[in-house]
C-alpha cells in the first residue's frame, strides 16, 4: 500500500511540475525565436507580426494542456488571449524582450 501511495504522490509531483515547466519553456522558445529574428529585421510592424508567430509556435507543442488549463485553441482561436497570457510568462522568463515589445508599442 505504501508502495502505490509512494508511486502516486510521485506521479502528482511530476505533473505538478510539468506544468509549471511547458509555461517557461513557451516563454523561453518565443523569446529565442523573437531575438533572432529582431537580429534579422528591425522594423517594430514586421517584429509585432513575427512575435505572434513565434508565439504560436512556442505554444503549438503544448496546445492540449493549454485548451485543458486555459481553455484557449490556439490552432482555432483568432482572439489574442494565447498572446496576451504567454506575454506574462515572458515577462517572468526574458524581461528585457518585454520591455522592448512594450516599446516597440509606444512609438
Amino acid at each position: 500500500m505504501k508502495k502505490n501511495l509512494s508511486a502516486l504522490l510521485l506521479i502528482l509531483l511530476f505533473a505538478t511540475g510539468f506544468s509549471q515547466d511547458y509555461k517557461a519553456g513557451i516563454a523561453i522558445s518565443a523569446c529565442e525565436c523573437f531575438k533572432k529574428l529582431k537580429a534579422e529585421n528591425t522594423d517594430p510592424e514586421i517584429l509585432e507580426t513575427k512575435l505572434g508567430f513565434c508565439i504560436i509556435n512556442a505554444a503549438e507543442p503544448y496546445a492540449k494542456q493549454l485548451k485543458k488549463e486555459y481553455n484557449l485553441d490556439i490552432l482555432r482561436d483568432e482572439s489574442s488571449e494565447t498572446g496576451k497570457l504567454v506575454a506574462t510568462w515572458i515577462l517572468k522568463e526574458c524581461p528585457d524582450l518585454f520591455l522592448e515589445m512594450v516599446d516597440h508599442e509606444e512609438k
